[in-house]
């Protein structure tokens, strides 16, 4: 019996699509943003085939003024990208034949007779390469009609961006993951893909921001000692009205803390930063030490704990667990304080009075920083961007991390789910692959030498040194291995503070929508049955913030069947009285207003108007002009700035 091949066959849509990603994976020759965008337009609107029009029509087809399509013509001519030829007689004597040069975008479509074959398969490999290749499907669609102007009666009709807009997009969606965060594409990278300079791609992700393409980011930053990334991570509203039917929902769990509070890395400095003002050593710290920090600063840390939570299995005391865990920070502290690099780690760790916890000048220079915020030239600002926001990427990537950890392994997540204390272990950053985004270290060799003599205490040792002589090599490979080690324990410990004090709850929304479904279906079992918690397979992902948004924390669920986001608040409450664990009180579903998706940072501040795709009705198929004309007040404020 033969065997039944499948045979993807390709639409003119689709090969067009792979044309344009050719171009724009490599952006051939250094083209410009202007003769990028033309060369998508001649693809969208062409493909492979030849065209002949005036230039004047040819420049309103593809929406650039006919002056600079001269110029841009040329241009790309020059590059080798399209051929350009005069063939026709009398009136059609300077009408411009313009072909596609496709051998230059990839050298395997040289050949006319198996041009479809490689098509299909250069297809297959982006499907598998871009996580959200439908997305860039769609975007590479729905923008055909997009013209290059700064008019606003035309912007009006460009649906939701510019030209340069679009091009930052189609850079984003290509570095995205399944969920739609973006890592490492800053400024250099989208500047090299897209052609645009430094103001160009800056005024792009406002606009961006502005229509609610843009959900959360964490700020990019340098001077981080643990991680190499520089760039801000982006969260894409991937159910903005935009995507029509193709947009993908989820469900949204807020979870908000009592004031004071902020996240695990600043609460981290700040406490390191004690350890080094009160000049601890190893041999000094005892219990008393760690009761008097956790009484610092008006007892901060009961109110606002290193642990949120309480292990069922364990039943220990609840200022037990801060001494512990003040203890073994101070360990870390000084273990990675004595490390011999050259540039000391914990450097990445310094932190300013404002934003020190328990610096007692805290509340006073929050005040005197809003109110010079807006003075040019504060040389003590920090609001918080600046050094200060390597405490928010740090954060935030150790939670991306954390997240993808417990979305993998069901065995530690149904252990952290139940309220035990699991740990991430040195093979879950293993299986992560994300060594490459950790600080390559250059060791101290005078310390190196210095640590190797005080090893030999004895006569005895003293005497081996002729016998067993330094060996710089040997010391070199056996510290970098330890302070490698020792980071990455460090950062795994960080990790675990995030799993215990943001998703050990995640439990609980969960416990409460599985009790919501129960009840919508009128399925009156067993409550261990009927409220049983879907761990086998459950991926989520916790949404990136600033440093400054210290109020909440946000879960997402992708559900790729859903036909709206779902939206879900749960309170946690703590009572320093009690001098016990904080309880989630109350939770409930929501239906935020604008303002709410914004202080929970689930939208931009700067965002003008309601983006859920839920707002086009699932059975009309996505009308551009529809949505153009309800976006029309909107693209008119952006235009006119």
């Amino acid at each position: 019996m033969k065997k039944i091949i499948s045979v993807l066959q390709l639409s003119e849509e689709e090969k067009k699509l792979i044309l344009f990603l050719e171009l724009f994976g490599q952006r051939l020759k250094n083209i410009s943003a202007y003769e990028l965008w033309v060369m998508k337009q001649l693809i969208c609107q062409f493909g492979i085939d030849s065209v002949s029009l005036p230039l004047e029509k040819l420049a309103k087809q593809i929406g650039v003024q006919h002056k600079k399509l001269r110029e841009v013509l040329a241009e790309l001519e020059r590059v080798e990208l399209i051929e350009l030829s005069f063939p026709g007689q009398r009136e059609r004597a300077r009408v411009r034949h313009i072909k596609l040069v496709i051998q230059t975008l990839n050298s395997d479509f040289n050949d006319p007779n198996s041009l479809d074959e490689q098509l299909t398969t250069t297809y297959k490999k982006m499907q598998r390469y871009f996580p959200l290749f439908q997305f860039i499907k769609i975007l590479f669609t729905n923008t055909s009609e997009i013209k290059v102007t700064n008019k606003a009666e035309i912007a009006q009709q460009n649906n939701f961006f510019d030209f340069r807009s679009c091009l930052v997009l189609f850079a984003l969606l290509s570095k995205s993951d399944a969920f739609g965060f973006v890592f490492d594409c800053g400024m250099p990278e989208i500047m090299l893909c897209t052609g645009l300079t430094n103001r160009a791609v800056s005024r792009a992700i406002k606009q961006l921001k502005e229509v609610g393409m843009i959900r959360s980011q964490a700020n990019g930053a340098i001077g981080n000692s643990f991680i190499q990334l520089e760039a801000p991570v982006y969260a894409l509203n991937l159910s903005h009205a935009f995507w029509g039917e193709g947009a993908i929902y989820g469900n949204f769990y807020i979870l908000k803390y009592p004031e004071p509070h902020v996240f695990e890395v600043q609460k981290i400095a700040s406490l390191f930063n004690l350890f080094q003002e009160a000049s601890l050593k190893k041999e000094n710290i005892d219990h008393s030490k760690t009761i008097n920090i956790l009484k610092k600063e008006n007892s901060y840390l009961l109110k606002d704990p290193l642990c949120w939570m309480n292990s069922e299995h364990e039943r220990r005391v609840f200022q037990d667990v801060q001494n512990f865990e003040v203890s073994q920070l101070f360990q870390f502290y000084t273990e990675l304080d004595e490390l011999p690099i050259r540039d000391k780690v914990l450097k990445g760790l310094k932190i300013d009075g404002k934003h020190d916890v328990f610096c007692e000048n805290n509340k006073e220079q929050v005040h005197i920083q809003e109110n010079n915020k807006g003075q040019k030239g504060d040389a003590a600002r920090f609001t918080p961007h600046g050094r200060n926001d390597r405490f928010g990427l740090l954060q935030c990537v150790l939670e991306q991390w954390c997240a993808r950890i417990y979305s993998q392994d069901r065995l530690l997540r149904e252990g952290l789910m139940a309220q035990n204390r699991s740990e991430i272990r040195e093979d879950h950053i293993t299986r992560l692959d994300v060594r490459a985004y950790l600080e390559p270290y250059e060791l101290d060799e005078k310390a190196i030498q210095l640590k190797f003599n005080n090893v030999l205490t004895t006569q005895d040792q003293k005497d081996q040194i002729t016998a067993k002589p330094f060996d710089l090599g040997r010391e070199r490979t056996k510290w970098m291995q330890m302070s490698r080690a020792r980071i990455s324990q460090f950062l795994m410990k960080v990790m675990d503070l995030i799993a215990y004090n943001q998703i050990s709850f995640l439990s609980k929304f969960l416990e409460y929508r599985s009790k919501e479904e129960s009840e919508k279906k009128e399925e009156f079992l067993d409550y261990q049955v009927s409220h049983r918690i879907p761990l086998e397979n459950l991926s989520f992902r916790i949404m990136p913030r600033s440093l400054g948004q210290t109020g909440s924390t946000c879960f997402f669920i992708m559900d790729r069947t859903a036909t709206a986001n779902q939206y879900f608040v749960g309170y946690l409450e703590i009572c320093p009285l009690r001098n016990d664990f904080p309880m989630l009180d109350e939770i409930s579903k929501l239906s935020p207003t604008l303002e709410q998706l914004k202080e929970f940072g689930l939208l931009p501040v700067s965002c003008m108007a309601e983006t859920e795709a839920h707002a086009v009705p699932s059975e009309d198929r996505f009308d551009d002009e529809k949505l153009a004309h309800s976006y029309s007040d909107l693209l008119s404020t952006l235009a006119s700035k």
